[in-house]
């Protein structure tokens, strides 16, 4: 049961995220003006990981706009970076890094 609420609450806190609407954001990559639509939530995980990895959110967009496939827009490629990041984080080993899911024993 502890588990049925803990979802409920994430999916509280997603339907009120969801409702902030889309940002704009404009920039400079690769020498050419770029506009990214990305909901609130987004732009902030994406300000933390820069700010985590000692980088700017612009460079952290620039080297995943250099990673992606040219044929994708930015925005999803943006997105999913943050939930790798994240997923990443999630692994036992990750936990380990972060000081989370030691085991006793």
């Amino acid at each position: 049961m502890a588990r049925a609420s803990l979802i409920h609450a994430v999916l509280d806190k997603v339907a009120d995220l969801c409702t902030r609407g889309l940002i704009n954001r404009t920039f400079t990559l690769r020498n050419r003006r770029t506009s990214v639509r990305l909901d609130d939530f987004t732009w902030r995980l994406l300000g933390e990981i820069a700010a985590r990895e000692g980088v700017t959110v612009h460079k952290l967009c620039d080297a995943i706009d250099k990673a992606k496939p040219r044929r994708l827009s930015l925005s999803a490629p943006l997105r999913l970076g943050v939930l790798q990041y994240y997923r990443d984080a999630a692994t036992e080993t990750g936990h380990i890094a972060a000081g989370h899911g030691q085991r006793d024993g």
